[in-house]
């Protein structure tokens, strides 16, 4: 298995890390992974180490706010950041890969991202995998909710922890306490993130037809 890590310019200028991970054999088709709130791209270790012996091409990269990228840890000012900004790498792993079927997984915040994507933009991609879609009801408090969407308006970058639980997120301990001590993970949240993801949820469910 080949590593390759770098940066490349997002929407608007933004630097994002990215990484990805390359079979010795000839690859049968390429994964890009989005991770969730508070992830990064090295949260998918175990779908890399699955994936790849099987032929295929795995690239992730950090969304802005999170992990290596550039960016306020967890806000953005429009969602059209995230889509823009999975546009661009898109277009980056097909300038590596042109020949490949290329697959979509989103999971999380990242499987609300790609659903978005993908409901305006059908034709780009031949496969796509979403797990835990960001799309229910959402584990926060409706209070912290409720001062999120009010300093949407007037402070934006306003940020909260979120007080999200890590043990939601696996029923191994191991991988729970790896979330806790792992230094580029976050549970912070703007207010504006906060108004444009559900304006986003909304639009999502009245267009999944």
């Amino acid at each position: 298995m080949k590593h390759r890590e770098g940066t490349l310019a997002g929407w608007q200028e933004m630097n994002l890390y990215y990484q990805s991970w390359h079979p010795d054999a000839p690859s049968q088709a390429v994964v890009t992974l989005v991770h969730g709130l508070g992830g990064h791209s090295d949260t998918f270790q175990n779908v890399v180490e699955y994936l790849v012996p099987q032929g295929y091409e795995v690239y992730a990269f950090d969304l802005r706010g999170h992990g290596q990228s550039d960016g306020q840890r967890g806000h953005i000012n429009a969602w059209a950041e995230f889509r823009e900004d999975l546009r661009l790498f898109l277009r980056f792993v097909r300038s590596q890969r042109t020949s490949c079927p290329m697959i979509l997984w989103g999971h999380s915040l990242g499987g609300t991202i790609v659903l978005d994507y993908v409901l305006r933009s059908p034709d780009e991609i031949q496969g796509l995998i979403v797990t835990a879609p960001a799309l229910g009801k959402v584990n926060i408090s409706p209070l912290k909710l409720m001062i999120g969407k009010l300093l949407s308006r007037i402070a934006p970058r306003f940020s909260l922890h979120l007080g999200i639980r890590h043990q939601f997120g696996s029923r191994d301990r191991e991988v729970v306490e790896r979330y806790v001590q792992d230094p580029l993970r976050h549970d912070y949240g703007s207010a504006r993130l906060a108004t444009e993801y559900f304006a986003t949820v909304c639009w999502i469910y009245h267009h999944a037809s």
